[in-house]
């Protein structure tokens, strides 16, 4: 499944998310896997991205230091997410406190997986990045 579009939503009281049904598995599969985002954001993976994902972090170099970081921090960050009997992602307390989101989300599709940002921390970061689009484009990095 690839994931696109920009949607605002709101959590309930108790943290949790109505995803778009856009953004809903078709074959039915309700695990999602929550790990820290670049920027700031919440990263959000279905089993079959997060099994991607998680090869991709195997065939890092573990003794580099850097690297090791990374990896140390990604996978620390992991969080198992179920929805409820109404088709609801819970976030749970800490965890929206660790991304600094109250109320009001902003959930853009990122291909492989979707993102869940605190609406001011992406507005910020969107209206920097608008300025230079054209240069981001032209130094894109492909994937080996």
């Amino acid at each position: 499944m690839k994931y696109f579009g920009t949607y605002d939503r709101s959590l309930d009281e108790k943290g949790r998310l109505q995803l778009p049904p856009k953004l809903l598995e078709k074959e039915g599969d309700n695990a999602f896997y929550l790990l820290k985002g670049f920027d700031g954001c919440m990263a959000i993976y279905n089993q079959e991205g997060f099994d991607r994902y998680l090869e991709k972090l195997e065939g890092l170099d573990f003794f580099d230091d850097k690297t090791r970081a990374f990896i140390r921090a990604t996978t620390s960050s992991i969080v198992t997410l179920k929805f409820d009997s109404h088709g609801r992602l819970f976030f749970g307390k800490a965890v929206l406190e660790a991304y600094g989101i109250k109320k009001d989300v902003t959930i853009i599709g990122c291909l492989d997986h979707f993102e869940v940002w605190d609406p001011a921390s992406y507005a910020r970061y969107s209206l920097a990045g608008s300025f230079g689009f054209e240069q981001f484009a032209s130094g894109v990095k492909r994937n080996a």
